[in-house]
């Protein structure tokens, strides 16, 4: 069994020595299968619009995966894997927040300065093309510099490098000169292919620097014709002749340049916006002079296989991800808002393997779900809840989404994980991917809920949905009797009388006490009797009648105080016992990324709750940092290993779902005078049979349990070092009270392993 060590507290609030916590790791181990597969990495989150890269993210010599999700914000880390023999993708969640956080638009790794190590190249959200210098220390962690600009001048006069956040450039060596180039379609309505070209060779004799020179406006000659309705459509030379009927518009179109004929000049892979297909240009010129011609154009490419055809903005990339050494094809969706561009998300990365191991690329179609395959991925925006549906002990999973192509339809659906596990050891497997058959009814957004709601002892199904563009709140009754197998009949749906909008999440539970179902509300609305509303409203029940205005009351249109700002947009509340100390707390997650819990809220309605933000534990800092999953998350909780504490289940808006395992700690005894300057080392951690303590002045250790038994008292008196001799305790974590002379404490975590 592997244990992996816990961050150290560094203040404390409480007598022992550790802070009352709400902790989380992020984990793969609890199976789903689908069919016959069991998903290797089930738990990754999916993708949406994921623009790929390459690096070593353990600086062991071999090159890992970079996954940037341009409509979620959110990286994915994959190490390239040898520990069964086969080269294989596996998860490396720990290595995600290593890259600079609030990341937008796009993200590509390329190395400017030929040192070896991969820099960061984005756009920020004013247009400016920015690198992030890659500083990591050999032996060390990635580490990026802060962002600088792309510069066109000199050191004296220059200008900023902008681009349209919604173009995706190609940063290569255009030239063979030996530095990194910049290409991409900017200028009128985006027709034009600018070419910025690097002259650090040119002026420094090394490239090691990151100044442009425009050396074309339209590189090779290429001019795009951004008319309405119009795929692929280019002119050679002169503008002119695009002028079609209708009136120019602003559409977008990526780039990426690579040798497509082995003749050392780069050609091009188009993706062009409101387009489905690939399109190849060759360069009949040489790599200082490009020349495009109408006589190369592809429209359907790669020919001899299957061509791409995705439904909208198809961006290409050019990197080895079988592990043969050759550089392969991935295409996948540039779109920023699926919502609105409606393209079918869970099977969008083409894989097109490079069968060429010397000449020019040779690409051989593969499959359409490259990673996909091997997780969770419903389309657009998971929305997980967890209930025992066959009334087996166990709790099930099941999943909405906000909608995906199911069908011929752009539509939500909701799949049924039964676990054919147990209580604490869950296993779970896609038994029905249409539940009640939703999916006739042609809604989007199912959010869901199980709570009792006419009070008859049974769980009923809540539903919060859109149809058309009306939001709607309504439950479906449960007709079996308690703690029997669940029976809805679809048609039974009941309203519940509360307006709800379109973002808005609903939460049931009982919060007065006064045995019925009040009703959180996470909301990005203004109250029109509090126009100072924040992220969360707290409704009370007043009246029997569910489906009656008149039986809810807004009690607090500003629970909590937390701010109705960006950040806590589609905010979704749950209130539970996190840490099972017997207090409720409240639970969110939201447009932040982060799974954030405000303890004991029951007992301060009326006040300003303050948030755990930092929840997550990274194996590889060995420190609790704030989750960063994206954009729009939805969360399930249930005890999945019979510990009672919660484990959480988060929906991405990627169409995927995070697997977090909770090891949240209870507070223990009364609040004492706190070193916080105290020197310690603790060492080794994990450990199997000693624990070493070393002080900068003489300290009493104590060893605690993680339920706040005291398992090994006072080792060695006072001094400033300790050997502790664990190897009678059993696998799992442990706490350290550390105590001076003069009474000042404080406290680490260790665990012991097997």
């Amino acid at each position: 069994m592997k244990y992996f060590f816990t961050a150290l507290f560094l203040c404390f609030s409480i007598t022992v020595f550790a802070q009352q916590g709400f902790l989380f790791e992020q984990k793969n181990d609890v199976k789903i299968v689908i069919g016959s597969d069991t998903l290797m990495h089930a738990w990754v989150g999916g993708f949406n619009s994921p623009v790929f890269s390459k690096i070593d993210l353990n600086q062991d010599g071999t090159e890992d995966l970079y996954v940037f999700d341009r409509e979620t914000k959110r990286s994915t880390t994959f190490l390239a894997d040898h520990a069964s023999g086969t080269w294989k993708w596996k998860p490396a969640p720990q290595y995600e927040s290593l890259f600079p956080d609030k990341l937008a638009h796009w993200v590509l790794l390329r190395d400017y300065n030929g040192d070896g190590k991969k820099d960061l190249f984005t756009i920020q959200d004013n247009n400016a093309l920015v690198v992030c210098k890659n500083v990591s220390a050999a032996g060390g962690s990635v580490l990026f510099d802060q962002p600088k600009f792309l510069k066109e001048g000199n050191a004296q006069t220059f200008t900023i490098i902008s681009e349209s956040k919604d173009v995706l450039p190609s940063i290569t060596d255009l030239d063979n000169d030996g530095d990194l180039d910049l290409l991409f379609f900017s200028g009128q309505n985006g027709r034009e292919l600018q070419y910025y070209r690097n002259t650090s060779i040119e002026s420094y004799g090394r490239a090691d620097s990151l100044w442009f020179s425009k050396a074309a406006q339209s590189w090779g000659g290429l001019y795009r014709c951004a008319s309405p309705g119009i795929c692929n459509a280019f002119a050679f030379q002169n503008f002119t002749t695009c002028k079609v009927s209708g009136t120019n518009h602003n559409g977008y179109a990526n780039v990426l340049a690579l040798d497509l004929d082995n003749d050392l000049d780069k050609d091009l892979l188009l993706g062009e916006d409101g387009c489905n297909t690939l399109v190849r240009l060759t360069n009949f010129g040489t790599p200082a002079a490009a020349q495009m011609n109408p006589y190369s154009l592809q429209t359907s490419y790669p020919p001899n296989t299957t061509p791409v055809l995705l439904e909208n903005y198809p961006a290409a990339y050019y990197e080895d991800v079988d592990f043969d050494g050759v550089k392969d094809l991935l295409v996948a969706p540039f779109v920023k808002d699926n919502r609105s561009d409606k393209v079918p998300m869970s099977n969008t990365v083409w894989f097109y393997k490079n069968m060429a191991a010397t000449a020019a690329p040779v690409f051989s179609f593969v499959k359409k779900n490259f990673l996909q395959d091997d997780m969770i991925e419903l389309g657009e925006a998971a929305r997980p809840v967890f209930a025992d549906i066959d009334a087996d002990g166990d709790q099930d999973l099941l999943i909405g989404n906000y909608a995906d192509a199911y069908r011929n339809q752009y539509i939500s659906t909701v799949s049924l994980l039964e676990n054919i596990g147990t209580a604490t050891k869950p296993l779970f497997k896609l038994t029905n991917p249409d539940y009640l058959q939703l999916s006739a009814d042609s809604l989007k957004d199912l959010k869901l809920q199980f709570a009792d709601m006419n009070a008859d002892g049974s769980l009923d199904l809540v539903i919060k949905y859109i149809d058309g563009n009306v939001a709607s709140l309504k439950y479906i009754p449960n007709t079996a009797l308690p703690n029997q197998p669940f029976q809805f009949l679809k048609t039974t749906k009941l309203l519940i009388g509360i307006g709800v909008d379109k973002e808005d999440a609903p939460f049931f539970a009982d919060l007065d006490g006064d045995g019925d179902l009040d009703m959180l509300l996470g909301t990005r609305s203004v109250s029109q009797t509090a126009p100072s509303s924040g992220a969360l409203w707290y409704y009370k029940r007043i009246g029997a009648n569910a489906g009656s205005y008149q039986s809810w009351q807004l009690d607090n249109a500003d629970l909590g105080v937390i701010p109705r700002d960006f950040e806590h947009y589609e905010l979704q509340p749950t209130i539970l016992d996190m840490n099972q100390d017997g207090k409720s707390d409240l639970a969110t997650v939201s447009n932040s990324g982060r799974v954030e819990v405000y303890s004991d809220v029951m007992s301060n309605l009326s006040g300003t709750f303050s948030a755990y933000t930092h929840t997550l534990f990274n194996p590889l800092k060995n420190v609790y940092e704030p989750s960063r999953f994206g954009l729009t998350l939805h969360a399930a909780y249930a005890d999945l290993d019979g510990d009672q504490k919660p484990e959480v289940v988060v929906g991405t808006r990627a169409g995927g779902v995070v697997f977090l395992k909770n090891n949240s700690t209870v507070q223990l005894g009364v609040k004492e005078n706190l070193a916080t300057d105290l020197k310690l080392n603790v060492y080794p951690n994990p450990a199997t049979e000693t624990v070493n303590v070393s002080a900068a002045e003489k300290v009493q250790v104590s060893v605690f349990d993680a339920a706040g038994r005291e398992v090994l008292v006072k080792i060695n008196g006072f001094g400033k070092q300790h050997q502790l001799n664990v190897s009678g305790l059993k696998p799992g974590v442990y706490f350290l009270k550390i105590a001076t002379e003069d009474f000042r404490s404080t406290g680490r975590t260790f665990v012991v392993g097997r």
